[in-house]
């Protein structure tokens, strides 16, 4: 079984750094505890400015967050987060872009992580509207 947690007021624009430690981090520990146990838990940290030295409070083996508009950039990332790193497309790459873009994020952000502890993925949800064709172009860039 696996666990995806989503915060989503993690950032300077909405709480500081001390005031996410003080009013997020003991409920989020609440929620979190049965899932401590599990294999394969992936937490998202939504929105810019993120505080992303949060992972350090948190028991999470993937991170996904929007690389592609917020700090760090995936290459950054990979010296402050042991695990697996989530990320690599925009949403608005999948389903505006043409399929030689997706390719070419997605070929980036392997060269930026080297393709080691990483995950293709969008910064965010695959949004429902994203083409087929886009999503397939996406897999064969990782083949």
């Amino acid at each position: 079984m696996e666990f995806f947690y989503a915060v989503q007021h993690a950032q300077a624009e909405l709480l500081s750094l001390e005031e996410y430690k003080t009013f997020g981090i003991p409920f989020d520990h609440m929620v979190l505890e049965p899932s401590e146990h599990l294999w394969c838990n992936m937490i998202h940290l939504h929105g810019k400015n993120i505080h992303f030295s949060l992972l350090d409070m948190y028991n999470f083996q993937i991170v996904n967050w929007h690389d592609r508009e917020t700090y760090p950039s995936l290459t950054e990332a990979l010296g402050l987060f042991k695990g697996m790193l989530c990320g690599g497309l925009r949403q608005d790459t999948l389903v505006f872009e043409d399929q030689i873009r997706v390719e070419d994020e997605a070929r980036d952000a392997i060269l930026q992580t080297k393709g080691q502890h990483f995950i293709l993925g969008t910064g965010c949800v695959v949004p429902v509207i994203a083409s087929h064709g886009n999503l397939l172009a996406a897999r064969r860039s990782v083949e």
